[in-house]
């Protein structure tokens, strides 16, 4: 069975001695606190690695914009979008993102 967000962050504040939660929605201090961090720290989590569970492909349009910098390309990214990581057997492709213009721009050397 899978774990839900109210679910793991009630394990977390027992674990630091603290009161369980129900709701981020219930009032309480312990509520207010998780409910603020659990999103940020996630998506900061599931981005800092490439989790297979966590990654996916997917086409991206062509940007008619200039690109950032010296880049090619630019292409426009999906609104699910939250970090990038380059994993290849060709070092010859840099792939970079500029998440607040929400692009991605693919560099070749």
């Amino acid at each position: 069975m899978a774990l839900t967000a109210i679910g793991l962050c009630s394990r977390a504040l027992i674990k630091i001695g603290a009161t369980a939660i129900t709701a981020f929605d219930e009032g309480t201090a312990e509520a207010e606190v998780a409910g603020a961090l659990f999103e940020p720290a996630r998506d900061a989590l599931l981005s800092a690695n490439a989790w297979s569970f966590a990654t996916r492909q997917a086409r991206l349009a062509r940007l008619a914009d200039d690109p950032v910098a010296d880049y090619g390309v630019a292409f426009q990214h999906t609104a699910a979008f939250t970090g990038s990581y380059t994993h290849s057997t060709q070092p010859t492709k840099e792939i970079s993102a500029t998440p607040e213009v929400r692009r991605i721009s693919i560099r070749h050397r």
